[in-house]
């Protein structure tokens, strides 16, 4: 398997060959993708023919996915219900033609209620037995969320000459059948409890857009529900930074180590103890941080990218700096942008076309959480032999 995204390479351990394929099972994560090579042959792979833990048999292939009930949607601008439509029987149709991801702009194909005006598509579903609801405007792609499988008990990788590499998330007896009939038996007792990562938090501007120099979160929430205007409308890289206590127990040999951000909006950069872990850009914000973390006091920092439209909306509430169309297209470029000059009303960004009133709805902004550690057990088990 070669992960795109990481660059790593991982020999498949446990699959089943069979008459005109090859069955695996691959837990692809939001936004997961990887290629499946066949590079050497697989009687040259040492390899698993089967798992049990406590005797139940873990299966190669997951379950099937429930369907997704739309029950109602609708499409126009934030807080104008005589421009809105509703476009739930659309929605089920797009689901059927073009899958669960698709840009909210395609519902224009069977009419637009608000011609050049932002709208927002707002749909309340059901996907297995659970009532959900999302939104996104006409720009953004709506990602329907799926219940996922959730993660494998225990996953196994080969190398090209040495042991099976084991790593077990939930703790049992697992017994381990060899392609050649051998049986190796391994037993893992509780796992350490994921370490909460709570702050307090500070949290670092850059100047001269708006926020203040720093603020400090007792808790981590979205930066567009703040109290304070100009961090609530803040567009750019906002860097928090905690210190936070980790046991020596967390940390003994035998477990990898896994720091998860939650939710971030919308590309965060991490820095653990002045490591820098490089750029996580989708969902799961997850870095494995095995030997970089030590017994006591540990220093977290996290630089956050989110989106212009929230410095947008912010600037639609200060005076116009341009002369503008009815539909908020620009009539002319104005002076003091020819000359380079900064907004005289004090604004922070120009469009051609303002797309965002003063109303409309700030996506969610900054890390928002909750920052977590957690361990899984890693094995190495031997691959030749009785």
């Amino acid at each position: 398997l070669w992960d795109p995204v990481t660059g790593r390479v991982e020999r498949v351990a446990h699959f089943a060959a069979m008459q005109g394929g090859t069955r695996l099972r691959l837990h692809l994560e939001g936004s997961g993708a990887v290629f499946v090579v066949f590079r050497s042959p697989a009687q040259s792979v040492a390899r698993l023919s089967g798992i049990a833990r406590d005797g139940v048999e873990v299966s190669l292939t997951g379950r099937d996915m429930p369907p997704i009930i739309i029950h109602k949607a609708l499409w126009g601008p934030a807080g104008d219900p005589s421009r809105t439509k509703d476009v739930t029987d659309q929605v089920r149709r797009m689901l059927t033609r073009r899958g669960a991801q698709w840009t909210v702009a395609e519902l224009a194909s069977e009419g637009d209620p608000a011609l050049n005006v932002v709208k927002t598509l707002r749909v309340e579903y059901e996907v297995g037995g659970r009532r959900m609801e999302i939104s996104a405007i006409d720009s953004e792609t709506i990602s329907f969320v799926l219940p996922s499988d959730a993660a494998p008990d225990v996953t196994v990788t080969a190398s090209p000459a040495g042991p099976i590499v084991a790593e077990i998330r939930t703790p049992g007896r697992y017994t381990l059948r060899l392609a050649g009939g051998a049986t190796r038996t391994l037993s893992v007792g509780p796992l350490p409890r994921p370490l909460s990562i709570d702050g307090p938090w500070t949290v670092r501007f850059p100047p001269r857009w708006g926020a203040p120099p720093a603020i400090a979160l007792n808790r981590l929430a979205s930066l567009s529900e703040h109290s304070i205007a100009g961090v609530r409308y803040f567009s750019g890289v906002a860097a928090y930074s905690t210190a936070f206590q980790v046991p020596a127990g967390l940390l003994q040999p035998g477990y990898r180590l896994t720091l998860d951000l939650g939710q971030v909006a919308v590309s965060a950069r991490v820095r653990l103890n002045g490591r820098d872990l490089g750029i996580l850009w989708h969902a799961p914000y997850r870095v494995e941080v095995t030997g970089l973390l030590r017994p006591g006091e540990n220093r977290l920092e996290v630089e956050v990218a989110n989106l212009w439209i929230n410095r947008m909306v912010g600037d639609e509430h200060l005076p116009e700096d341009s002369r503008r169309n009815p539909d908020g297209t620009l009539v002319e470029w104005p002076e003091w942008l020819e000359q380079d000059r900064p907004s005289p009303t004090g604004r922070f960004t120009f469009t051609s076309w303002r797309l965002w009133g003063k109303e409309g709805p700030l996506p969610a902004s900054g890390l928002i959480g909750p920052v977590t550690l957690s361990a899984h057990a890693v094995r190495l088990v031997p691959a030749r032999g009785r």
